[in-house]
């Protein structure tokens, strides 16, 4: 380079050091150096494409964690409470009021299910796995039928208790010796149907052998 075009240079450079961007600054270079400088049209050239990508990635960059951050507060104050509500008892989901209303077990026999007392529902289901006799199979269902009997009728008393609970607080006004007596009740209930899924599995473990016992805890998973 010749002592014009260093003159030149180090005028275009001081110029440009006084422009706030680098977008600016390439473009003030280029305008400059285009008659000046012919050979480095090119290189600005590449050099302002560069900085335009990197401008878009910035942004592209801004509003992805713009983004993450109104979904993360959106998920984190959000309940899940607001759409899992039954219409009919609020403060119980709707499969919560479905196994209530069907008699259904709710995992409340799992005491029994993990220690070797099978379940009247699930033997019915592996009669033929287990190879159950008639005599078995009727006793099972009579025990069955029983307890989902049972079951309906608690469960239908828990419901009306927890709508009552619900109506408590609904009028602004639940006094401290009526939540106490509501939940009180409602804790005898349902430790009641869970004795009731409980002894169905203790009657129906008794109706099978030792070998159908083993076979059922294998067929369930329980042991290999």
């Amino acid at each position: 380079m010749d002592a014009k075009y260093e003159r030149s240079a180090l005028q275009t450079a001081r110029k440009s050091s006084n422009l706030s961007t680098v977008g600016e600054a390439i473009g003030f270079c280029e305008a400059e150096n285009s008659a000046t400088f012919p050979f480095l049209t090119h290189g600005v050239q590449s050099m302002m494409t560069l900085a335009t990508m990197f401008r878009s990635f910035g942004w592209i960059s801004v509003f992805a964690i713009a983004s993450t951050s109104v979904l993360a507060q959106h998920t984190h104050t959000t309940s899940h409470y607001a759409h899992a509500q039954s219409p009919e008892v609020s403060n119980l989901t709707r499969d919560e009021v479905r196994e209530l209303r069907n008699g259904e077990g709710m995992g409340l026999a799992r005491a029994a299910e993990l220690n070797h007392f099978p379940g009247p529902r699930h033997l019915l289901d592996l009669r033929s796995e287990l190879d159950l006799n008639h005599a078995q199979i009727d006793r099972i269902e009579a025990i069955h039928k029983n307890m989902r009997t049972d079951a309906i009728a608690k469960g239908e008393d828990i419901l009306q208790a927890e709508i009552h609970l619900a109506n408590l607080f609904a009028s602004g006004q639940p006094t401290a010796a009526e939540v106490k007596r509501v939940t009180g009740h409602l804790g005898i209930m349902r430790g009641q149907l869970q004795a009731i899924h409980l002894l169905a599995h203790i009657e129906s473990t008794r109706e099978l052998t030792r070998e159908q016992i083993e076979d059922y805890d294998r067929l369930r998973g329980y042991r290999n």
